[in-house]
């Protein structure tokens, strides 16, 4: 889910190089820049602060399977732990997913039936197939709408200075 709205973000910013389209949407594509900036930079330091083990054990390591609730009875939180067995909170596939579909949401609201879908589709998946907690979803889509709330405003305030 996240991969298409990457996609659409990055069509929406690479059509900023045509004249015609950058005056109708530099607002839009200045707020999905900020969006994947701050979601990158925010899923990359809460992943390694809190260091999350996986509910399932799907990665294969030198030392063996991630340590995962369903194989290993592991749960838990080490916090600073390097490396993706330590990587399931918060999920990165519901903070991207949360951010950008957010952002798109804004621009085109008539359309929230499909944004919407997308959003509770990505929590659906994940949960659905083990590869979060709950806990790590809610997370996850939390810190997205706060990255796109944020990089709205931001954009707000860039562009009315420009303006």
């Amino acid at each position: 889910m996240p991969v298409l709205f990457e996609v659409m973000s990055a069509l929406v910013i690479l059509s900023c190089l045509i004249a015609k389209f950058r005056v109708k949407l530099a607002h839009f594509a200045l707020a999905l820049i900020f969006t994947l900036i701050s979601a990158t930079i925010i899923r990359l330091a809460a992943k390694w602060i809190f260091g999350r083990t996986w509910p399932e054990t799907w990665l294969q390591l030198d030392s063996g399977g991630n340590p995962s609730w369903i194989t290993h009875g592991v749960e838990g939180f080490h916090p600073f732990m390097a490396g993706a067995a330590y990587n399931s909170f918060p999920s990165g596939h519901a903070l991207f997913t949360f951010a950008l579909v957010s952002v798109f949401w804004w621009r085109l609201p008539k359309l929230y039936p499909l944004w919407l879908a997308a959003m509770l589709g990505a929590v659906a998946g994940q949960i659905g197939q083990n590869y979060h907690f709950l806990g790590d979803l809610l997370a996850g889509a939390t810190l997205g709408v706060f990255c796109a709330q944020i990089s709205i405003w931001l954009s707000e305030r860039v562009m009315t200075k420009h303006h």
